[in-house]
């Protein structure tokens, strides 16, 4: 059953509004008979219209097959792995995990390509969720999302508080070039009320300007180590002063340090943010790598990867959260909820994980938009 967000009740309207791309969403899909193995289903527009529309035709709304996109195969995927519509295959009805070969074939047989460091420890992220029980949408996409975040416990904290501030450790007076270059190129970004990232705006920028352009907006992701970051921060800030990034942060708090995204630089376009990061690649030989999973790996050892907001992300937001990212660990987070109540045994799961994003729109293999290299080139 369809419902519409103003007739559902409080707690499943607050799981909703936490998504990423909650503008999206028309409502839920909920089971009709309580006592039937199912959950609730987030309902977006684009799928909650198709669904209308079946219960009235059958056959498919021309709008939907004039899509030159592949949007209307997401779509109906999206339906039919969500046990909202059946299609028939071999001579029998399926949906959900049952219909993940008629679907794609044998696209999913075999697990993604994991060569990569960054791939590798997304599928860690992956497996660590599935062992997790009884927890909702938002908290699972929550540890996800902080997945690979390193721990520090008080005492550790504390003594490096007492040492100096996140600032100074960051930018001591001795790095003096360091500094210079963040005078000249940079202003600061004093908008956001609570600080949990020290931002800045590269000087000529018209924040207005960028955050109502209606382009994808590019993100370098730069993560290495806690105790890489001091030496680290001189190459990486005169390769930025020097390219066409309009703002980059990085973590105001030890917390904010401890997590994979400590690091991220903005882009207009893919040409700009790769041409920076190969000058990056270049500079950054010999430092450790943290990594930051569910993001699109450049370099050999992952200490550089990518993302890619979606056009008209309000980007003073963006700099405040990680978008690209929380997209990703919410979409995740729906697929693992409804592998574990259909009680999918971890390769089964896998496969079914992997189709739900693939029919959101999102490239498990490479952690980025599905066709992305017809997207940039476009």
């Amino acid at each position: 059953m369809l419902v519409e967000w103003e007739k559902l009740g409080i707690g499943e309207q607050e799981m909703l509004s936490g998504l990423y791309d909650e503008a999206e969403v028309y409502g839920v899909f909920r089971p009709v008979l309580s006592s039937a193995n199912l959950t609730l289903k987030v309902a977006y527009k684009e799928v909650a219209l198709l669904y209308m529309h079946l219960q009235h035709s059958d056959t498919l709304p021309r709008y939907i097959l004039t899509f030159s996109d592949g949007k209307s195969c997401e779509t109906i995927a999206q339906l039919v792995l969500d046990g909202i519509l059946e299609i028939e295959y071999e001579g029998k009805f399926v949906s959900g995990a049952a219909a993940l070969k008629a679907l794609y074939g044998e696209m999913l047989s075999d697990g993604p390509a994991t060569s990569g460091r960054l791939a590798v420890l997304s599928m860690e992220g992956i497996r660590y969720a599935l062992h997790l029980r009884d927890l909702d949408m938002r908290s699972l996409s929550n540890r996800l999302y902080t997945f690979n975040t390193i721990p520090w416990d008080v005492q550790a904290r504390s003594k490096f508080l007492s040492h100096h501030s996140v600032k100074v450790f960051l930018f001591p007076a001795a790095q003096s070039e360091t500094n210079m270059l963040l005078n000249k190129h940079w202003q600061p970004n004093d908008s956001s009320e609570e600080k949990y990232w020290f931002s800045w705006w590269k000087r000529g920028e018209s924040q207005g300007q960028v955050t109502a352009n209606d382009l994808p907006t590019y993100k370098l992701y730069i993560s290495p180590v806690i105790s890489d970051l001091p030496r680290l921060l001189n190459p990486v800030i005169k390769v930025l002063s020097s390219s066409k990034a309009f703002s980059f942060k990085i973590g105001a708090t030890p917390q904010g340090l401890l997590r994979p995204d400590k690091m991220v630089a903005y882009f207009n376009n893919w040409q700009e943010m790769s041409e920076a990061a190969a000058a990056m690649s270049a500079e950054l030989n010999g430092f450790t790598p943290h990594g930051v999973p569910f993001t699109a790996q450049i370099d050999e050892t992952g200490i550089l990867s990518w993302g890619v907001d979606p056009a008209e992300t309000d980007v003073l937001s963006a700099i405040e959260a990680g978008s690209w990212r929380m997209r990703v660990t919410d979409h995740l987070a729906l697929a693992i909820i409804s592998a574990q109540t259909d009680q999918l045994d971890t390769k089964q799961a896998l496969q079914f994980i992997r189709a739900k994003l693939y029919a959101a729109g999102i490239n498990t293999e490479a952690w980025a938009a599905v066709n992305v290299n017809e997207k940039i080139s476009s």
